[in-house]
C-alpha cells in the first residue's frame, strides 16, 4: 500500500506542470468534485490498492499473466457497460493476447512433463 501511495503522489507531482495552462472555472471544480472523488478513491486508489496487495500474495508470472490480460478485460467491460463495438484490429490483438496467455499457462506445464520424460529416458 505504501508503494501505492509513492507511485500516485509521484504521478500528481510530475503530472502539475502540464495542468498549470489547463485550469478550469472554479464553478466548474465544484460540479466535478464528487465525481472526481469517486473515481479517485474507488476506481483508480482502491483498484490499485488491491491489485498491488493480491500480487504480492501471487507469483510473478501468474501476476504478469493477470495483468497482461487487463486489457481484454477492459474492452470487454466496454463492450457490456457502454455497448462499445470493438473493431477487427481489436479482436486481433485480444486473439494474440488471449493465445499468448493461454500458451504461457500450458508452457509450464507441458515444459515440466517433457523435462520428467526426458529425465527417466537418461536415468
Amino acid at each position: 500500500v505504501r508503494s501505492a501511495c509513492i507511485q500516485f503522489v509521484m504521478a500528481a507531482l510530475f503530472s502539475s506542470p502540464f495542468a498549470i495552462g489547463e485550469m478550469p472555472a472554479p464553478a466548474s471544480i465544484g460540479a466535478a468534485a464528487p465525481h472526481l472523488f469517486i473515481l479517485g478513491v474507488f476506481t483508480t486508489g482502491a483498484a490499485f490498492g488491491l491489485q498491488t496487495w493480491a500480487q504480492r500474495h501471487t507469483s510473478a508470472s501468474r501476476a504478469a499473466v493477470i495483468v497482461s490480460a487487463e486489457s481484454i478485460f477492459g474492452a470487454l467491460g466496454a463492450f457490456v457497460v457502454l455497448q462499445e463495438r470493438p473493431g477487427l484490429s481489436t479482436l486481433a490483438g485480444a486473439g494474440l493476447i488471449f493465445c499468448a496467455i493461454l500458451l504461457v499457462c500450458v508452457a509450464g506445464p507441458i515444459g515440466s512433463l517433457l523435462r520428467v520424460r526426458a529425465s527417466r529416458v537418461a536415468g
